[in-house]
């Protein structure tokens, strides 16, 4: 009985031994993790460059209307989200107004509708506040006020579903991956059921299959027209709203996903407006005259042949490249592709030269927002594009980075890292073989050309010379390698050639054609808002309305 107490008693000592033994261990690993979290974010800002903010001073939004068409460089402060809704005209002078026939539902709960929009002008409208989701809220002003809608869904290509995804999982409390945080029973008894025409079963619908030039067959169902919206991208976005057939999306977009259509971010703020952008081609232009398109809307044409030289987009600038950058997200652990942002800062300290292309110096700085006026933080990071020939715009969590936009409303050459993948196409977001699933052009981007001039796909091809963007005639692509990932070094070599080169050759330099292309695609990134711009442009509404009518011709093909 003694020798069976002392071993119960050794080995319960044991026991209890090995137990704060592995404690002792996970304590040891977890203050590791934190040590090395805290050194990365210690390295980022003591091995970063100081932004300088000039200052800037707020102007209202009536001085903003009367100098929309100022072009000197003065960047307005407020966001368009300030002015109210443009309404409903019919004789709005959108190029588009006749290719699509829109009806907008307006049925639904308050719960899921106006509640939801009224949580995001609030959100909006504060000068302190910004998120990526908001083009959500502007392209439901833009269908609502689009010359093109009907109120008789008999007439209707497409039926708009007023209900903000993003929005509603923003404001919605809690917050979870794949908005889980929004339950289940939200859309199966505030959204769905107030889909009248949502089942081709109505006799209505019925009735506009003998009379549409959609001519799309019962086996499709009327859902397969019904237009949803889901800005924060599939791994923001329900179940139920991201597997629709189709849908407005951040992207990526899926192979399977055919109705998907990708459109950009949308910045809010007036110098991205299309009034803004045309005014800086008019520069040292004696006047603009005006057109009528095909469609019966009109466009604002230079005077002269050819504006291939205008002079604000070739421009001197005072920096090679301008690259901001934040905090790595640690919830990625390491995964995210915020990564290449800092091997590209530690090959810039290695280079250790203030020059590039032995002419320009260079601003390479983390982002510090807080603690100042924010949109004044933002509009000097604008101006800093504005000064800059590149713009290096590097991977992050999710495909699409905004500011790839806002540096090409900016005049600023994108520069990205570039990876071919196993069936042909190319990655700006991640190598193959990454942790992370990576994406191609055609499925992060809008509007690509390869993937709407495809031969086979011939109905597209009617409006695609005014609905794509060639990307590779602009888009600064610097191989990445597969092997080490962490040399980044084509990204300051590339620039730094560049540079030598355009330098050598005079204004016919790679970099000034370059400007010049990325000039004529920038208005398909801004989305036109207010008396001034909305309907007026063949901007980013215009062009999904495009994509739209492509995807209604393409359906009317499957089914026949």
């Amino acid at each position: 009985k003694r020798m069976m107490a002392a071993k119960a008693v050794k080995a319960s000592w044991r026991t209890k031994h090995l137990f704060l033994l592995l404690m002792v261990v996970g304590l040891a690993l977890t203050w590791l993790q934190i040590r090395y979290a805290l050194s990365l974010s210690s390295e980022i800002k003591n091995d970063s460059m100081q932004i300088l903010v000039p200052s800037a001073s707020k102007r209202t939004i009536h001085q903003q209307q009367s100098n929309s068409n100022n072009a000197d460089g003065e960047l307005p402060l407020s966001t368009v989200f300030a002015w109210p809704p443009v309404p409903y005209n019919r004789d709005y002078p959108s190029p588009v107004k006749d290719l699509l026939k829109v009806y907008v539902y307006d049925s639904l709960p308050n719960e899921i509708s106006k509640d939801v929009e009224e949580s995001l002008w609030k959100l909006y409208r504060n000068e302190s506040y910004d998120n990526n989701w908001k083009a959500e809220l502007a392209l439901l002003q833009l269908f609502r006020s689009f010359p093109g809608r009907t109120w008789d869904p008999t007439k209707a290509d497409i039926f708009v579903v007023p209900y903000l995804h993003a929005g509603h999982c923003l404001v919605h409390e809690g917050w979870r991956l794949g908005c889980r945080h929004v339950p289940n029973d939200v859309f199966m008894t505030q959204l769905f059921p107030y889909l009248k025409y949502y089942n081709a079963t109505n006799e209505l619908l019925e009735q506009h299959q003998k009379t549409s030039s959609s001519n799309i067959s019962n086996n499709n169902k009327a859902a397969a027209r019904h237009l949803f919206f889901s800005l924060a991208g599939k791994d923001h976005s329900h179940k139920r709203i991201r597997h629709h057939s189709l849908l407005l999306t951040a992207g990526p977009k899926l192979p399977e996903n055919a109705g998907h259509i990708v459109v950009s971010q949308f910045n809010d703020a007036m110098l991205f407006q299309p009034s803004m952008l045309l005014s800086r081609r008019s520069l040292n232009k004696n006047r603009t005259t005006t057109t009528t398109t095909n469609s019966g809307g009109i466009e604002n044409v230079l005077d002269g042949n050819n504006d291939d030289d205008d002079p604000w987009t070739t421009r001197p600038r005072k920096y090679a490249f301008v690259s901001h950058y934040g905090e790595m997200n640690a919830a990625m652990r390491g995964l995210s592709g915020r990564r290449f942002r800092r091997f590209f800062r530690y090959d810039m300290l290695a280079y250790n030269q203030s020059l590039l292309g032995g002419r320009l110096p260079y601003r390479l700085s983390k982002l510090e927002y807080g603690g100042g006026n924010w949109r004044e933080e933002r509009q000097a990071t604008y101006q800093q594009y504005q000064d800059s020939v590149f713009c290096p715009i590097l991977p992050g969590d999710m495909p699409w980075q905004r500011r790839f936009f806002d540096a090409i409303m900016s005049g600023c050459l994108p520069v990205v890292l570039s990876w071919k993948l196993s069936n042909g196409e190319t990655s700006w977001f991640l190598p193959e073989g990454s942790t992370m699933p990576t994406f191609s052009i055609a499925q992060s981007y809008p509007f690509p050309k390869k993937a709407i001039t495809d031969p086979e796909q011939r109905q597209q091809q009617q409006h695609s010379s005014l609905s794509v963007v060639d990307y590779e005639s602009f888009v600064v692509q610097c191989p990445g390698n597969v092997t080490h990932e962490h040399n980044v070094s084509s990204l300051r070599t590339t620039m730094h050639n560049m540079l030598l080169l355009d330098d050598a050759s005079g204004q016919n330099g790679e970099i000034r054609q370059r400007q010049r292309n990325m000039k004529k695609a920038a208005i398909a990134f801004s989305y036109g808002l207010g008396q001034q711009d909305a309907h007026r442009h063949n901007d980013a509404f215009a062009r999904i309305i495009r994509a739209l009518r492509q995807y209604v011709d393409n359906t009317a093909l499957v089914s026949s």
